[in-house]
Protein backbone atom coordinates (compact mmCIF):
# COMPACT_ATOMS: atom_id res chain seq x y z
CA UNK A 1 0.00 0.00 0.00
CA UNK A 2 1.26 3.19 -0.99
CA UNK A 3 0.83 6.88 0.58
CA UNK A 4 -1.91 8.39 -1.10
CA UNK A 5 -5.25 9.49 -1.54
CA UNK A 6 -7.84 5.96 -1.30
CA UNK A 7 -11.50 6.18 -2.18
CA UNK A 8 -13.94 4.49 0.67
CA UNK A 9 -16.76 3.28 0.67
CA UNK A 10 -17.86 1.94 3.89
CA UNK A 11 -21.29 0.87 5.84
CA UNK A 12 -22.87 -0.31 8.45
CA UNK A 13 -26.28 -2.07 9.05
CA UNK A 14 -27.01 1.39 10.04
CA UNK A 15 -26.29 2.81 5.99
CA UNK A 16 -23.43 3.19 4.16
CA UNK A 17 -21.72 6.23 2.83
CA UNK A 18 -18.31 7.34 0.71
CA UNK A 19 -15.41 9.65 0.91
CA UNK A 20 -11.58 10.05 0.23
CA UNK A 21 -9.00 9.39 2.56
CA UNK A 22 -5.37 10.39 2.70
CA UNK A 23 -2.56 7.51 3.76
CA UNK A 24 0.83 9.23 4.77
CA UNK A 25 3.92 7.19 6.71
CA UNK A 26 1.46 5.79 9.22
CA UNK A 27 -0.97 8.59 9.40
CA UNK A 28 -5.08 8.87 7.77
CA UNK A 29 -7.36 11.77 7.55
CA UNK A 30 -10.69 10.67 5.90
CA UNK A 31 -13.97 12.39 5.55
CA UNK A 32 -17.25 12.39 3.71
CA UNK A 33 -20.13 15.48 3.25
CA UNK A 34 -20.71 15.53 7.31
CA UNK A 35 -18.18 13.12 9.19
CA UNK A 36 -14.24 13.63 9.61
CA UNK A 37 -11.89 11.24 10.48
CA UNK A 38 -8.28 11.27 11.89
CA UNK A 39 -6.03 8.65 13.22
CA UNK A 40 -3.40 5.83 12.64
CA UNK A 41 -2.60 2.94 10.81
CA UNK A 42 0.56 0.19 10.41
CA UNK A 43 1.05 -1.76 7.66
CA UNK A 44 2.95 -5.50 7.56
CA UNK A 45 2.79 -8.19 5.01
CA UNK A 46 -0.20 -6.70 3.13
CA UNK A 47 -2.12 -6.95 6.91
CA UNK A 48 -3.80 -3.28 7.62
CA UNK A 49 -4.66 -1.94 11.52
CA UNK A 50 -5.95 1.40 12.09
CA UNK A 51 -7.74 3.53 15.21
CA UNK A 52 -9.02 6.63 14.18
CA UNK A 53 -12.00 8.81 15.56
CA UNK A 54 -14.40 10.29 14.23
CA UNK A 55 -16.23 14.01 14.41
CA UNK A 56 -18.57 16.07 12.61
CA UNK A 57 -17.76 19.00 10.47
CA UNK A 58 -21.48 20.14 9.05
CA UNK A 59 -24.50 19.16 10.81
CA UNK A 60 -26.51 16.83 8.05
CA UNK A 61 -29.65 15.99 9.45
CA UNK A 62 -30.46 14.26 6.46
CA UNK A 63 -27.44 12.15 6.56
CA UNK A 64 -27.07 10.86 10.17
CA UNK A 65 -24.08 8.81 11.00
CA UNK A 66 -23.56 5.12 10.04
CA UNK A 67 -22.88 4.44 13.84
CA UNK A 68 -25.69 6.78 15.61
CA UNK A 69 -23.50 8.90 17.32
CA UNK A 70 -20.97 11.80 16.00
CA UNK A 71 -17.93 10.88 18.05
CA UNK A 72 -16.45 7.26 18.14
CA UNK A 73 -13.56 5.12 18.42
CA UNK A 74 -12.48 3.18 15.47
CA UNK A 75 -10.70 -0.33 15.49
CA UNK A 76 -10.23 -1.58 11.85
CA UNK A 77 -8.37 -4.57 10.51
CA UNK A 78 -7.93 -5.84 7.02
CA UNK A 79 -5.84 -6.48 3.96
CA UNK A 80 -4.24 -4.30 1.35
CA UNK A 81 -2.57 -4.49 -1.63
CA UNK A 82 -0.86 -1.79 -3.50
CA UNK A 83 -3.53 0.03 -4.42
CA UNK A 84 -6.88 -1.76 -2.88
CA UNK A 85 -8.42 -2.78 0.53
CA UNK A 86 -11.05 -3.88 2.37
CA UNK A 87 -10.90 -3.98 5.85
CA UNK A 88 -13.58 -4.75 8.71
CA UNK A 89 -13.94 -2.92 12.58
CA UNK A 90 -15.84 -1.81 15.63
CA UNK A 91 -16.57 1.56 17.23
CA UNK A 92 -15.93 1.08 20.98
CA UNK A 93 -19.31 3.05 21.55
CA UNK A 94 -21.04 0.96 19.52
CA UNK A 95 -19.28 -2.70 19.65
CA UNK A 96 -22.65 -4.93 18.22
CA UNK A 97 -22.59 -2.52 15.05
CA UNK A 98 -20.18 -4.34 12.52
CA UNK A 99 -18.40 -1.82 9.87
CA UNK A 100 -16.66 -2.61 6.66
CA UNK A 101 -15.03 -0.32 4.03
CA UNK A 102 -13.24 -0.91 0.97
CA UNK A 103 -10.12 1.92 -0.20
CA UNK A 104 -9.41 2.32 -3.68
CA UNK A 105 -5.87 4.37 -4.83
CA UNK A 106 -6.79 7.47 -6.55
CA UNK A 107 -3.27 8.42 -7.06
CA UNK A 108 -1.15 5.54 -8.28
Amino acid sequence: MDNGLYKVRFETPRGNGTGVVVLKDGHLWDGDSSMFYTGTYTLHDGHFVAKLVTNVHTIAPHKPSIFGRDIVHITLKGTFSRDYGEVTGTAREVPDLDFKAELTNLSP
